[in-house]
């Protein structure tokens, strides 16, 4: 469990630098004088590609998640097959199973919140 625990831990902070990875060539691609003309003149213009960027963000982070549980629901199910009837290991693929499925669970409602929000706004 504390194995599980760790791995999970990489994988959140794995998620967090890349997304850190992501918007840097975005911020360093243009000069700042280039970027300070562009909110001077567009602004309309920047905040529609501001949105834009972070509706992407967001849906890609969704997806990794989803993806992510759903690899954890792959890994329960072959945890129980292998579990050769023994309580303890049964016990923990169905957990494993069932909190993946929240997962997924609570991602899907994350989606439907941002999409709703996007609409709204």
């Amino acid at each position: 469990m504390r194995r599980l625990k760790i791995i999970i831990a990489g994988l959140i902070a794995t998620l967090g630098l890349g997304l850190v990875s992501l918007s840097a060539p975005v911020v360093l691609a243009d000069g700042i004088e280039e970027g300070l003309n562009i909110v001077k003149d567009n602004n309309d213009t920047l905040d529609r590609d501001l949105n834009t960027s972070v509706i992407q963000i967001i849906n890609t982070v969704l997806l990794v998640v989803g993806i992510i549980a759903v690899g954890f629901l792959i890994y329960g199910g072959v945890r129980y097959i292998i579990s050769r009837g023994t309580p303890e290991e049964i016990k923990n693929a169905k957990n494993t199973i069932m909190y993946s499925i929240i997962g997924l669970i609570v991602v899907i409602l994350a989606y439907a919140v941002v999409e709703f929000v996007i609409k709204g706004v």
